[in-house]
């Protein structure tokens, strides 16, 4: 995991990747809390999910198949 601590509360990006070295989750963080956009993938590096985080809470996600095209969602709310 990769991301910076300021004032006690993750700043900035935060990173994790899965066990072969491929990016896992980027998360933006703001004083502590998910906000602005968060992404995960799987271990081959294809988009898994997109969320649009405000003060922690989700405003809007998205799902992506595997193998679908990139930019294919599969669901929302």
């Amino acid at each position: 995991s990769e991301g910076e601590i300021v004032e006690g509360a993750f700043e900035g990006a935060f990173r994790k990747w899965h066990s072969n070295g491929q990016l896992d989750q980027e998360i933006l963080m703001k004083k502590g809390q998910a906000h602005g956009i968060s992404k995960s993938w799987d271990e081959n590096g294809q988009l898994k999910a997109r969320a649009v985080m405000e003060e922690g809470q989700i405003r809007e996600q998205q799902f992506f198949k595997p193998d679908s095209p990139p930019g294919t969602r599969t669901s929302s709310n």
